[in-house]
């Protein structure tokens, strides 16, 4: 019965064994290969290990140099950006590369502007401008400059000064452009103020050469009558003298004292007092033109139809009693001061009446147009027109035509228009023929 049972016993110790040998006979064939495999991955290992800190240096190298080159473009565009001009790097084709944020204002519109032509977003063009100083710059390699207007939105609005300097490679090739660009609006604002004053200057100097001139010239005429019959009338006072120490009952006597009395002395008298009173207009005349250049200029947009129509108003009674026909076109406003601009409509339409022709209705017709800045008036008339040689005199100080009708004033008028419209930055021409009529054309800055 105990038989099968120690088989069974018997068996598993045999298998036992045979796997035990199977064992160490694999060990003993395999172990050095393994061992062999173990070191070489040890190594390789090693190996890896050394290299993986060699790429984790080049890496954190990487990094820190990455760093310092976002740093410095941090560095560069804060230099860039607090420049309160404008930059802007051009490669060779003119394409932008790099602006700062003073060319982004200024040319907010345009955005974005790298990756185009320079041409195109600063000056609104398709090809390059032929004063560029960039292109002349990368042409001949050495700094250039230039004065152009700044453009924006297609409009002028204001001057800028460009500089551009190259951008060399180490072989001394231009690679591209550094553009400076420089506000310089105000300056040129200043400039052109310096301009008009050296200007108004000169054309003051030689308004107070024809002044002085003119002046003398007019003052001198009464003067000298004054003079003549003081002297006619201190012969007339030492002949009654004389006279009075006769006898005076004598008829020959009578006579010569009543001739002394009533007529020669009342003359001379009457020529006195007129002369003075032609001095004294000529004096005033002088004091009204003298304060034109001082007198406060007040600017402002004027309604030229509003001006027209009330001078019109005001002489309706003259328009009325010469039966004078009045036309007036749509008028454009103008920048100017209101009672200097009044002043010099006013005389001209007087003047037109003043020298209306005598044999015929007279017309008077006022248009206006716009050119470019300024606004053009014309005041046209039917009258006696005037001669070529006087054209460029009546705008002299004290001359005067004859007019139609009783002489008036001392010939201020014209004077005080062109002085006028001179402070506005206007000016007047004429155009006239005798016997068809007169033109005169009035300029004005455009409002």
């Amino acid at each position: 019965m105990d038989k099968p049972a120690d088989d069974n016993a018997n068996q598993a110790e045999l298998r036992k064994r045979i796997i035990g040998l199977g064992e160490r006979s694999a060990r003993k064939s395999y172990y050095p290969q393994l061992q062999e495999k173990i070191a070489s991955l040890e190594e390789k290992s090693e190996h890896l290990q050394d290299r993986a800190k060699v790429m984790t240096e080049l890496l954190n190298n990487l990094q820190e140099a990455r760093k310092r080159a976002e740093d410095n473009e941090q560095f560069l565009q804060t230099v860039f950006d607090g420049i309160k001009d404008g930059l802007c790097v051009l490669d060779a084709e003119m394409t932008v590369v790099r602006v700062n944020e003073w060319m982004e204002q200024m040319y907010s519109n345009e955005q974005p502007l790298v990756g185009k032509k320079c041409y195109e977003v600063y000056h609104g063009r398709d090809s390059v401008c032929t004063w560029c100083p960039c292109a002349r710059t990368l042409k001949t390699g050495e700094k250039d400059i230039e004065v152009v207007p700044y453009v924006s939105g297609g409009i002028k609005d204001g001057w800028i000064e460009l500089s551009s300097f190259p951008i060399k490679d180490a072989q001394g090739h231009v690679t591209g452009v550094i553009e400076h660009a420089k506000d310089i609006t105000e300056r040129k604002r200043h400039e052109k103020e310096i301009e008009n004053l050296l200007k108004t200057l000169e054309q003051r100097n030689e308004e107070l050469q024809s002044f002085i001139y003119i002046s003398s010239h007019d003052l001198r005429s009464p003067l000298m009558n004054l003079d003549g019959f003081a002297s006619e009338l201190d012969i007339n006072c030492r002949q009654l003298a004389e006279l009075l120490e006769e006898d005076c009952s004598r008829e020959d006597i009578q006579v010569q004292l009543r001739q002394l009395a009533q007529k020669d002395i009342p003359e001379a008298l009457n020529y006195i007092q007129a002369n003075a009173s032609k001095m004294s207009e000529l004096l005033n005349g002088l004091l009204k033109f003298s304060r034109v250049s001082t007198m406060e200029l007040h600017s402002e947009t004027i309604d030229m139809n509003q001006v027209v129509a009330g001078i019109v108003e005001t002489i309706s009674y003259q328009i009325q009693q010469h039966d004078i026909a009045v036309s007036c076109s749509e008028l454009p406003p103008c920048k100017a001061d209101p009672f200097m601009l009044d002043s010099v409509f006013v005389n001209l339409i007087d003047n037109a009446i003043k020298y209306r022709h005598p044999d015929r209705t007279l017309v008077l017709d006022i248009s206006g147009f716009e050119e470019g800045e300024t606004c053009c008036y014309c005041i046209k008339d039917n009258g006696i027109g005037i001669e070529k040689k006087h054209q460029d005199k009546i705008f002299s100080i004290f001359y005067q035509l004859e007019s139609q009708g009783p002489r008036q004033g001392v010939g201020l008028g014209l004077a005080m228009v062109k002085s006028f419209l001179s402070r506005l930055n206007g000016g007047i021409e004429i155009q006239s023929q005798v016997g068809e009529g007169s033109r005169f054309l009035v300029t004005l800055p455009r409002a």
